[in-house]
């Protein structure tokens, strides 16, 4: 699966749009209106949506312990393109999101590494 392709989302659990997830929201994307955060929310639609790259992970990472210290549970999904070009959707877990962005780390620490081992050398 192409790193470009997967896409990585979260919508809140319920339905319904309290004041602490409407506040988060708002902390988090001012730039979207209350009403459309009400509306995403009623829906069940995203209220976040990034690529896989590691901003994202990153972002999507923050945004699920900020509603987790607020007690407000939230679903986490990946999406790719399969095989046969259809769209596909996932529920992607906690722990996968978590261990993919250690695993980011731990590259970017080795290739860090690297980079001092070869310029000294």
């Amino acid at each position: 699966m192409a790193e470009m392709d997967r896409r990585m989302g979260m919508k809140l659990r319920y339905t319904r749009a309290d004041a602490a997830a409407l506040r988060i929201l708002r902390r988090q994307f001012p730039d979207i209106s209350l009403s459309e955060m009400k509306n995403r929310i009623a829906g069940h639609e995203y209220i976040y949506f990034c690529d896989g790259k590691i901003g994202g992970r990153k972002r999507l990472a923050e945004l699920e312990r900020e509603f987790a210290r607020a007690n407000i549970q939230v679903e986490l999904y990946e999406e790719w393109t399969g095989g046969d070009g259809v769209r596909k959707t996932a529920p992607l877990s906690r722990e996968y999101l978590y261990n993919s962005l250690h695993r980011y780390v731990e590259i970017s620490r080795q290739v860090d590494r690297d980079i001092d081992n070869e310029s000294t050398e």
